[in-house]
C-alpha cells in the first residue's frame, strides 16, 4: 500500500466515526482556520515593521512629524491582540477536538466489542484469544495515538502550509514558484519507502499478537508449566517467536526513521537554496530586505509544517495497518445470524428434533452423520460414546452455537435457523464442565442468569442447587467475592453456583454439558444427586462418559463416530450387549447393572 493509498484507505475508514459529530467539526474547523491565519499574518508583519517602520523610519514624515513609534504601536498592538484571542481559541480548539477523537475511540470500542458478541462460535474457534487482545489493545491504541497527535502533526500544519502558501506568492511569485519545490522533496520521495513500510508495519503487528497469543497461553497454562518443568522449553518457544518480533520491529523503524530523515534533508537543500536566490535578489533590488525576511520567516514555517506531515507518516501508516487489522474483525460475517423475519419462542410444547442431520467443523471431516432423534418434552436424554463420538457437538447445535450443513434441528416444528437467538436461549438453562464465573460476587454471578432476579429468588436458585448454607458460612455471604474465573472457590462449589445460575430463570431445557466428570467421586455423586432432583421437572439433554451418571435417565443415546449406535433405557442398552455394555463393563469392571 502506497503512502497516498495508506492516507486514503485511513481516512475512509475513520470518517463515519468523525461524521457523527458535524457540529464539533465545524466549530473545530474555524477555530483552526483563525489559527492557521494568524500564524501566517506574524511572519507578513516582519515585512512592514523592517520596510516602514524601522529602515523607511528616516523617510516617514507627516505634516512634519515623523510617525515611526506610532507605525511600530499600530502593528504591534493588534499582534498582541491577536495572540491572546488565538491562543484562547487555540486552548478550545484542542479541548474541542480531544473530546470528538475521544468519542470517536468510545466508538470504536464499542462497535468492535459489539461485533465480537455476535460472532459464531467458529470465528472463536479459528482465532487465538491473544490475537483478538492485541487488535484491542495494540491496534486499537496505535489508531488512539495517531488521531491524538493527528491536529499537532497534521491539521494545524497542513492548514498553515495551504494558507502559507497562499502567502508566499503574495510577498514574490517567483521565489514562491521556487519554494514549491520543497512540496514533492517531503511528500513524493519518501513515497518510495512507504510500501515498504506499510509491509513492514503489518508484519510488525502480526508478530506482536503472536506473542501475546504465546503470553496469554503461557499465563493460563502456568500450572502445567511448572508441573512439567517447561519453564526452558517455553522460555526458548517465546525467545523464538520475539526474535521475530524483534527483526520486524527494527525494519519497520529503520524504514520509518528513513522517510523523516530524506523529509528533513530536502527541507534543509531548499531552505539554503530559497535564502541564496532571494538574497541575490534582495542584492539587486528586486525584493525589499523585508519582503525577503517574511518571504524566508514564512517559508521556514510552511516547510517545517510539512516537516511534521512527513514526519507523521509513519504514524499513520502504523494506524492504517491497525485500521485493517480491525477491519478484518469488523467485516467479518456471524456464520450463525437471525433470520429478518425470525419467530420468538415462548415455551417448548412438544419435541426437539433432528432430521437428517449431518454437520462437521470442518468440510473435511463430519462430526455427526446422517441423524435422526426426536427428544419429548419432559424426558430425560443422555448421549454417551467415546471420545470423539460427537455427543457433545448434538449439544452444540440444540443450542445453535452452529448449523448443520444438511439436515435441521427443530424445536416444535420450528427449524432453529427460523427462530430468534435470544428466545432459545430463554428456554434453556446449561451446566458446562469447566462453568466461567466472572470475577464479580456470588450475588452479581447468579444473577446474570437473569439480571431482573429478586434477592430471593437468587436464595431460593441457591438452596434448590444446594449451595445456600457454603455461601451463608462465608466471610460475606451473597456478597463475597469469586476471584478471577471463581479461583477463591472450591471445585465443587463453581459447580454448584453454575446450576444454581443455570436454574435460576426456570429453564425448561436444562442440558448438562460432563457437568460432573471434572470433580472427585464423592463431589460427583452428591452434585449428581442434586441435577436428578431438578432435573424431573424438566427436559433434560445430558452428555457424560462416566456411565454410572445416566444410568437413571430415561434414554441413553449411544454415539459411534459421528452415528447413533443404539438408542433405550439403560437396562435395555445392556441386553443387548453391544456396544454400551461394553462401555459399561469397562467403566464398572465388569459389573453386570
Amino acid at each position: 500500500m502506497s503512502e497516498k493509498n495508506a492516507v486514503s484507505y485511513f481516512v475512509k475508514w475513520i470518517w463515519p466515526y468523525f461524521s457523527r459529530y458535524p457540529l464539533f467539526l465545524f466549530l473545530a474547523f474555524v477555530a483552526l482556520l483563525i489559527e492557521a491565519a494568524f500564524n501566517a499574518v506574524l511572519p507578513v508583519s516582519f515585512k512592514y515593521i523592517i520596510d516602514y517602520a524601522l529602515i523607511g523610519s528616516d523617510m516617514v514624515v507627516e505634516h512634519g512629524t515623523k510617525k515611526d513609534e506610532l507605525r511600530l504601536i499600530h502593528i504591534i498592538i493588534p499582534l498582541c491582540i491577536g495572540v491572546v484571542l488565538t491562543t484562547a481559541i487555540g486552548v478550545g480548539r484542542r479541548y474541542l477536538s480531544q473530546s470528538i477523537l475521544a468519542n470517536v475511540i468510545r466508538d470504536i470500542r464499542i462497535r468492535l466489542f459489539d461485533h465480537l458478541q455476535r460472532l459464531s462460535m467458529s470465528f472463536y474457534s479459528r482465532r487465538q484469544t491473544g490475537d483478538i487482545l492485541s487488535r484491542f489493545s495494540t491496534d486499537l491504541a496505535s489508531i488512539e495515538t495517531t488521531l491524538l497527535n493527528t491536529d499537532a502533526w497534521v491539521m494545524l500544519p497542513g492548514m498553515n502550509v495551504a494558507i502559507e502558501t497562499g502567502v508566499l506568492f503574495y510577498l514574490d511569485w517567483r521565489l514562491a514558484i521556487l519554494s514549491l519545490l520543497v512540496w514533492p522533496v517531503c511528500l513524493f520521495v519518501p513515497n518510495l519507502f512507504s510500501a515498504a513500510a506499510t509491509k513492514s508495519s503489518h508484519k510488525k503487528k502480526q508478530d506482536e499478537s503472536v506473542a501475546l497469543s504465546l503470553l496469554q497461553e503461557n499465563l493460563s497454562a502456568r500450572a502445567v508449566i511448572r508441573a512439567f518443568g517447561l519453564q526452558d522449553w517455553s522460555r526458548g518457544v517465546f525467545i523464538e517467536r520475539n526474535t521475530h518480533l524483534c527483526a520486524s520491529t527494527r525494519r519497520y523503524g529503520f524504514l520509518s526513521a528513513l522517510i523523516e530523515h530524506i523529509s528533513l534533508v530536502g527541507i534543509i537543500v531548499m531552505q539554503v537554496l530559497v535564502l541564496g536566490v532571494g538574497a541575490f535578489m534582495a542584492w539587486r533590488g528586486d525584493i525589499s530586505i523585508g519582503g525577503l525576511t517574511a518571504f524566508q520567516a514564512i517559508f521556514l514555517s510552511m516547510s517545517l509544517n510539512l516537516g511534521y506531515i512527513t514526519q507523521f507518516m509513519p504514524n499513520l501508516i502504523q494506524a492504517t495497518s491497525s485500521a485493517s487489522r480491525l477491519d478484518e474483525i469488523l467485516t467479518e460475517k456471524p456464520e450463525i445470524d437471525d433470520a429478518p423475519d425470525a419467530i420468538n419462542l415462548s415455551e417448548f410444547k412438544s419435541e426437539i428434533r433432528f432430521s437428517n442431520l449431518s454437520f462437521g467443523y470442518t468440510p473435511e471431516k463430519l462430526n455427526l452423520e446422517d441423524i435422526t432423534i426426536s427428544i419429548r418434552r419432559g424426558e430425560r436424554v443422555a448421549f454417551v460414546g467415546g471420545s470423539g463420538s460427537g455427543k457433545s457437538t448434538i449439544l452444540n447445535l440444540v443450542m445453535r452455537f452452529y448449523d448443520p450443513q444438511k439436515g435441521a434441528v427443530s424445536i416444535d416444528g420450528n427449524d432453529l435457523r427460523s427462530v430468534a437467538q435470544s428466545s432459545l436461549r430463554n428456554l434453556m438453562g446449561v451446566v458446562f464442565q469447566e462453568n466461567f464465573l466472572f470475577d464479580l460476587s456470588i450475588r452479581d454471578n447468579l444473577r446474570l442468569a437473569r439480571i431482573s432476579a429478586s434477592d430471593s429468588e437468587i436464595v431460593d436458585a441457591a438452596k434448590s442447587a444446594e449451595i445456600h448454607c457454603a455461601i451463608m458460612e462465608m466471610p460475606q455471604g451473597y456478597d463475597t467475592p469469586v476471584g478471577e474465573r471463581g479461583s477463591m472457590l472450591s471445585g465443587g462449589q463453581r459447580q454448584r453456583l453454575a446450576i444454581a445460575r443455570a436454574i435460576l430463570n426456570n429453564p425448561q431445557i436444562l442440558i448438562l454439558d460432563e457437568a460432573t466428570s471434572a470433580l472427585d467421586p464423592v463431589t460427583e455423586e452428591a452434585i449428581n444427586a442434586t441435577l436428578d432432583k431438578i432435573g424431573r421437572t424438566r427436559t433434560v439433554l445430558m452428555v457424560s462418559h462416566r456411565l454410572a451418571s445416566v444410568k437413571g435417565m430415561d434414554r441413553i443415546v449411544v454415539l459411534d463416530h459421528g452415528k447413533i449406535a443404539e438408542d433405550g433405557r439403560h437396562d435395555q442398552l445392556l441386553a443387548l450387549n453391544g456396544l454400551y455394555a461394553n462401555l459399561w463393563r469397562k467403566q464398572n469392571s465388569g459389573a453386570p447393572s
